[in-house]
């Protein structure tokens, strides 16, 4: 299951795969609590992950850098933006969360939306 979000794509995966991505990584998973900035846009956009009632629904964001990220939902997340509305609603699970990018023949880079 893959959910877009604009220039943002979640993309459920097996707790394995999020296992694998921990062991990957030197960074540890973060609790969220309230909001987290997943991405920023050029225009001043955010890409938000909220969790409203914390003490119910558990969110743990892994940052494995160049706009990639691990997310563990017990519960349900609500993704954001201001401009790529509705809000959507993540359930429990493992995502794999990516910023897509632009294919130039010298480089790739980031979409900003």
């Amino acid at each position: 299951m893959k959910i877009f979000q604009g220039d943002v794509v979640y993309i459920k995966i097996s707790e394995s795969q999020f296992k694998k991505l921990v062991k990957e990584t030197k960074n540890k998973p973060v609790k969220v609590e309230g909001s987290y900035v997943v991405v920023h846009g050029e225009s001043g956009n955010t890409h938000r992950i909220v969790v409203e009632e914390p003490t119910k629904n558990k969110v743990e964001l892994l940052e494995l850098g160049n706009g990639l990220f691990g997310l563990k939902v017990n519960g349900q997340a609500v993704i954001t933006h201001e401009k790529h509305l509705p809000e959507k609603t993540l359930g429990s699970g493992f995502y794999f969360v990516a910023q897509k990018t632009e294919y130039f023949p010298n480089e790739e880079r980031l979409i900003k939306d």
